[in-house]
This record gives C-alpha cells, sequence and structure tokens, in this order.
C-alpha cells in the first residue's frame, strides 16, 4: 500500500478527541502564521477520496508535487508519535515492560546498584508470569551490569547460573509456541470437520492428540501449556464420547487455577467457565451428589465486574436444567426452580437472545417431564413466536414438535390434527424435517384414522419400533438432544 494511502487511512480512522490532541501537540504555530503540516492534516481530513491532484490544489502551493512525498512521510510518523502519547495511559503496559524500561534509565545514569535491584525485581515478576523471554531479557541486563561494574563474581555468576537458565527458559518457550501449534491447528480441524465430516481432518486430529508433546502431560511444562493442552483433551475426550476421560482432564484443569489462586484474580472469567465445563462433566457422567456440592462453590465464587456475574448466573441456570433433566428429578427440586425463575426474571436483559432462547426452551421442557403442561406451554409458544427464524430455527423446530406432545398430553385431539399439519409444514419448508419427526406425526396420522383417538399400545409399539432403528443416526442423534422422543415412547409404551 502507498504511503500516500496509508496516511489518508489514518487521518480518517481518527475520532474528534485524537485529532484535537495531534493539533494541541504537532507542529505549533509561528506567531499567526499556520504550519504547513497541520494545513497537509486538515486538508486530507477534508478529503472524501484520496486523490493527489485535488490534494495539491487545495494545498495552495505549500508543496510541489516533489515535496509532498516526504511531507506526508513526515506527518504519518508525527501521527503515530502522537498517538502513542495520547495513548500511554490508557493502554496497560505491563510492569516487567516498565522495570526494564527503568532499568535501563539507571545503567545510562551510571546507577548500576540500583539497576541490578530493579532488575531482579523485575526477573521475578516475569518468572512468576511465565513470560520467559521477558526474564531472558533481564539475565542479559544482569550480564551488561556485571561488566560495567567489573564485578569478577557477579560475571561468574551470570555466565554459570543465569545464562545456564536463560538458555532454559527459551526452551520451555520453544516448547510452549510448538504446543501453541498443535493446539490451534486441533480447533481449526475440529470445526473444520464438524463443517465438513472431513475424515482427512479427523485423522489429522488423531496425530495430533497422539503427538509425544500432547499426549504426554510430563511435557506441559508451564502453567499457560497446561492450561492451553487441557483446553484440547477435554474438547478431544469430549467429542470422542470419552466422558469419563473428560471430566479426568476438566477435573484437572480446574485444579490447575485451584492450586494457583493469583492466577484466578488475573482470569477470573476464564476460571469461572473452565469450571463451568468440570459441572457439565459432573452432569453427564451422572456424578450427581458430587455436582450439587461443587454447585455451591461455583456460586460462591467471587466475582469483580458484570460480564463475570452475568455469565455465573447464566452458568447456574444451565446446570441446573441439565442437571434436572439427567437426573429425572424434574419434581423434588421445586427450590432450584423458582430460584432459576426469579433469576432468569432478574437478567434476562442482560442475557443474550440466544441464550434466552435456550432457557425458556429447557424450562418448557423440564415442566412438560414433570407433568406441569400449562406451564411447559407458556414457555414453549415464547420459543415459537420469535421473529429471528434464522437465529433460532433448530430450537423453534423443536420447540413445535414438543409443542405437539405437550397437546397430546393435554388431550387436545381436535387441535393436534391441524397443529400436527402446520408443524409438517414449517419443518419442510425450514429444511428440518427428521426422520423422528416424521415418525411422530405419522403416529399422529394414524390416531386420526381411528374411530377412538386414544392411542392404543400398538400404536406406540410402532413408533418404538420405528425410532429404535434410526436411533444411532448421527443426524437424529442431534435431534434427541433436544428432546429424547424415544425414551418417551417407551415410557408411554410400559404405561399400557
Amino acid at each position: 500500500m502507498a504511503a500516500s494511502d496509508q496516511l489518508f487511512q489514518l487521518v480518517k480512522s481518527l475520532n474528534k478527541t485524537e485529532k484535537s490532541y495531534f493539533k494541541r501537540n504537532a507542529h505549533k504555530r509561528k506567531q499567526d502564521q499556520k504550519s504547513p503540516y497541520l494545513e497537509l492534516f486538515d486538508v486530507m481530513n477534508n478529503l472524501e477520496d484520496y486523490e493527489e491532484s485535488a490534494l495539491l490544489k487545495q494545498l495552495n502551493g505549500h508543496f510541489t508535487k516533489r515535496t509532498l512525498k516526504p511531507a506526508k512521510k513526515y506527518l504519518y510518523d508525527l501521527l503515530l508519535k502522537t498517538l502513542a502519547e495520547y495513548y500511554r495511559d490508557k493502554i496497560r503496559i505491563t510492569d516487567n515492560i516498565v522495570y526494564f524500561i527503568q532499568c535501563q534509565i539507571l545503567m545510562d545514569k551510571g546507577l548500576y546498584q540500583q539497576a541490578y535491584k530493579l532488575a531482579t525485581k523485575g526477573y521475578n515478576q516475569a518468572m512468576d508470569e511465565e513470560v520467559f523471554p521477558g526474564a531472558c531479557q533481564f539475565i542479559h541486563l544482569f550480564d551488561e551490569i556485571a561488566h560495567q561494574t567489573g564485578d569478577m563474581k557477579a560475571i561468574e555468576d551470570v555466565i554459570t547460573e543465569k545464562l545456564d537458565l536463560g538458555c532454559e527458559l527459551l526452551e520451555r518457550e520453544i516448547n510452549f509456541l510448538k504446543l501453541r501449534k498443535l493446539c490451534v491447528r486441533f480447533f481449526y480441524l475440529i470445526r473444520n470437520r464438524y463443517k465438513q465430516n472431513d475424515e482427512a481432518s479427523k485423522q489429522e486430529i488423531e496425530a495430533i492428540i497422539n503427538d509425544p508433546l500432547m499426549s504426554d502431560e510430563a511435557n506441559w511444562k508451564s502453567f499457560r501449556a497446561k492450561n492451553m493442552a487441557y483446553f484440547v483433551m477435554v474438547k478431544y475426550s469430549r467429542t470422542a464420547g470419552q466422558f469419563k476421560e473428560s471430566l479426568r482432564f476438566r477435573k484437572a484443569h480446574l485444579d490447575l487455577f485451584d492450586n494457583h489462586p493469583e492466577n484466578i484474580k488475573k482470569w477470573r472469567l476464564p476460571y469461572i467457565r473452565i469450571f463451568n465445563n468440570y459441572m457439565n462433566g459432573l452432569v453427564f457422567t451422572h456424578n450427581f451428589d458430587l455436582f450439587e456440592k461443587e454447585h455451591q462453590r461455583f456460586m460462591a465464587i467471587e466475582t469483580t465486574a458484570q460480564n463475570q456475574r452475568i455469565y455465573q448466573l447464566r452458568s447456574c441456570i444451565f446446570q441446573r436444567l441439565d442437571y434436572l433433566n439427567e437426573s429425572r428429578q424434574f419434581n423434588n427440586r421445586t427450590d432450584w426452580l423458582e430460584d432459576m425463575e426469579a433469576i432468569f426474571a432478574e437478567n434476562r436483559e442482560k442475557f443474550n437472545p440466544l441464550d434466552n432462547c435456550f432457557i425458556y426452551f429447557l424450562l418448557g421442557r423440564h415442566y412438560f417431564g414433570g407433568g406441569q403442561y400449562e406451564k411447559a406451554l407458556d414457555h414453549i409458544n415464547w420459543v415459537i413466536d420469535l421473529k429471528n427464524e434464522k437465529v433460532f430455527a433448530d430450537l423453534q423446530a423443536r420447540a413445535r414438535i414438543l409443542y405437539l406432545l405437550i397437546h397430546f398430553e393435554m388431550n387436545h385431539f381436535e387441535h393436534l390434527k391441524y397443529a400436527a399439519e402446520s408443524t409438517s409444514r414449517y419443518l419442510k419448508k425450514q429444511s428440518r424435517y427428521f426422520t423422528s419427526d416424521k415418525i411422530l406425526i405419522r403416529f399422529f396420522g394414524n390416531l386420526y384414522k381411528s374411530v377412538n383417538p386414544k392411542p392404543q399400545k400398538m400404536h406406540y409399539q410402532t413408533m418404538v419400533n420405528e425410532l429404535e432403528a434410526i436411533k444411532d443416526d448421527e443426524k437424529e442423534a442431534e435431534v434427541f438432544e433436544y428432546f429424547d422422543l424415544l425414551a418417551w415412547a417407551k415410557e408411554k409404551l410400559a404405561n399400557q
């Protein structure tokens, strides 16, 4: 990109405050005479599109075609320097960088003892935070200070201990970067496999997991490396259906933070997310007693920002709904249900719309499982009535199936006939008409044809047989995650 384009884009990107700051701190006016660089800035700012001939014309002869190019380069550099000064107090600069700059200032002034003390403080902090390249920079300062002062003992110490340690630290950083490369590739392949069901991606995922750097936990030599690798192993074991192994990694990941409480303060939201992953693992492996105990600990996490608290409350609702669904404790935890409804009512505006849609659907499913059909209908109707069908299409499709089941349980057979036909048309239109949906619609259709609209045992047996035949199909398994139609049909058959 040409320098002129860069300058024009930079000027156009500035907000009102940045422009005002630049004008105050750029070249000062000479008496009443305006700096030509400020005039160049103003003309650039007023241009709609960059065109050099129009620019020269508006500059009134202050610059020629020959002198304009270096002037633009000068103005570009001046803008960047001024912006750096403007954002100096707004951009977070780590203490390590500050210590390093201060050490160099002290060394330039010949204050080597003070520089050494400050370098020691910076080195220790870099080691605590596992910023290994930063720690190596301080080792270089130790070496320079020792040679400047002629302290032979310090020079020997640097050569025999600190430089060897520096080499080890760089090896650990290289180890981390290699591991990070594997992790980044893994998550790319996972997404690619979901989108395209690509067999080659699956094979490469297996190769990454079996790589000695990833498969041997002894190779995860730092907190950062462990934190990153646990995310990968949790994701892999979960997608591979290894739920107990997944729970082991989730617990190890949580322990990693619990054993380093100083990192919980720095990364509180990631910690809450990791804890939430662990809670989900307890639910799906049916560790219900431990879940209730750990749930109290999860809710006791101290939050310091609104986004942390909102994520915690949202996770609380989803954890409890998943627990109630997996444990089938629909009517035994009314205290949780009342609490969830209160939390949701108070914070619904702060949750994102998709979360709200899920919560309404899951609450509707919960009330359906507990036999509270009127409440279930209220929540499911809310999901169906949402306008943005592209965003909520899957949930709205599943909500319509649950809507039919609710009316069936309420013996609304006359209404059910028309509702089933409407649902069938909707699912076809949205390209979300699965085999299990067709089986259920056909089940209702057989009722219309019979003299007695109440289903007989043979109706349920036919539906169970048809659902059993497709239960292992991957696409149908995704549908059953929203609502286990086969389990419902088996229960109805058993009660005949």
